[in-house]
């Protein structure tokens, strides 16, 4: 490969990180090839040392062992509090290669990321089997696998897999939409009026709310029941998200 499409590669990641630096999203790298190597961690992404230890990554060569390298990245920083992991956080993997991979899942890792809900995008990049780098991503497996011709069309997924990660976070709106399920299984319409008294006090990132006893009032204003508040959610949670890209010699001019 040349040098260019190497660099790419790593502007790539350095422009996600920038345009999601106000997020809760903590991000980690590691390069793979036949063996897998970290690139910065979690800890270095929060101490501000992550751009500079991608930028001055060196270029592996060799085979594209893909699954072993997921594997690598479940053990050494997603389920790793030494990498500045926060294991209750929602994890993430980006997987960025134009090689198909040379090995096989022997350690049903992939059985592994969904058992813990770890969510999966693949980039695929020029001649690779789509069927094969599909299958490495989580569902909806369609959806999470993009494929471009060379790296040049790296900066045209930026804004949609900027989009997608950000969304990881969650929002007010699927927080209400849990609510209205958790409201209507409780026997109470989802079209209603309520109004809550505060009485406990509740942290959520760094904001103070006040929950307190509900009550719920038909289109008439009538109180017709009444209900203890739950605590407020928070409406974004803490995602650690790893970009795994491929360093192996497969990488090429096309």
């Amino acid at each position: 490969m040349k040098s260019r499409e190497f660099e790419m590669n790593k502007k790539f990641i350095k422009d996600v990180m920038r345009k999601l630096s106000n997020s809760s999203i903590k991000f980690a790298a590691v390069q793979f090839a036949t063996k897998s190597r970290i690139v910065f961690d979690f800890n270095d992404y929060q101490n501000g040392s992550a751009e500079d230890k991608l930028m001055k990554e060196s270029h592996m060569k060799a085979l594209t062992n893909t699954h072993g390298a997921i594997n690598y990245v479940l053990k050494n920083l997603l389920n790793s509090v030494l990498s500045g992991a926060d294991l209750c956080a929602q994890k993430a993997l980006v997987i960025i290669t134009d090689g198909d991979p040379s090995d096989i899942d022997n350690d049903n890792v992939l059985n592994r990321y969904d058992e813990q809900n770890i969510l999966r995008f693949i980039i695929g990049v020029g001649n690779v089997d789509l069927t094969r780098l599909t299958h490495l991503a989580s569902e909806p497996k369609i959806n999470n696998t993009y494929y471009i011709q060379d790296y040049n069309g790296l900066e045209g997924l930026l804004d949609n897999l900027q989009k997608k990660i950000y969304n990881i976070e969650g929002s007010k709106d699927a927080h209400s939409k849990d609510r209205q399920k958790e409201l209507s299984q409780s026997g109470f319409s989802v079209l209603y009026h309520k109004s809550c008294s505060p009485y406990l006090p509740h942290e959520c990132d760094g904001n103070s709310y006040l929950n307190g006893v509900c009550v719920q009032f038909n289109s008439s204003l009538q109180a017709v029941s009444n209900f203890t508040a739950a605590y407020q959610e928070c409406t974004k949670r803490e995602v650690n998200l790893v970009f795994l890209f491929d360093g192996s010699s497969s990488m090429k001019s096309r």
